[in-house]
């Protein structure tokens, strides 16, 4: 297979702090970037918040580095290409067209 082929991968945690509860709880997501489009998922607390969401996790509910309304949302890790391979090869695209492209 040549190099075109191959699909470039990042895998990034995520976090930002909760309203009202900012002091002591935060919470994180994952974005996940595969040849240059980005899709956010997360679990949020009430389900069936956007067209892409299975319950209560939802695919690009907000746009990828967006805070949750106390601050932005700053990224913690990222893992890229192989060492992101398996969690992004997890997701799929499940035939859904909600993406944001980086």
């Amino acid at each position: 297979m040549s190099q075109d082929h191959i699909s470039k991968i990042a895998v990034e945690l995520w976090s930002a702090r909760i309203p009202g509860l900012g002091r002591f709880a935060e919470h994180h997501w994952l974005v996940i970037t595969k040849d240059a489009v980005a899709d956010r998922w997360e679990v949020w607390q009430t389900q069936g918040q956007c067209k892409s969401s299975w319950a209560y996790l939802h695919r690009n509910l907000m746009h990828p580095s967006s805070g949750v309304g106390n601050g932005p949302g700053r990224m913690i890790h990222c893992w890229k290409d192989d060492d992101a391979g398996y969690q992004g090869d997890c997701t799929g695209n499940h035939g859904l067209k909600t993406t944001f492209s980086m």
